[in-house]
């Protein structure tokens, strides 16, 4: 099994906030892509690291 790792960036002011963002963004950074070319599924799995100021 090929795996892919492809890193998104994105912030929220909210964990709320912060996943409509992520869903934009990785939306966006696959728009043109196909996703067997990439080695994803239709419905690939994510991998989230979320950090708060503290």
């Amino acid at each position: 099994m090929r795996r892919s790792t492809r890193e998104v960036v994105t912030h929220g002011q909210s964990l709320d906030e912060m996943l409509r963002n992520l869903r934009e963004a990785v939306g966006l950074f696959l728009a043109d892509e196909y996703l067997a070319a990439l080695g994803l599924t239709a419905d690939p799995r994510l991998a989230i690291s979320f950090e708060t100021a503290s």
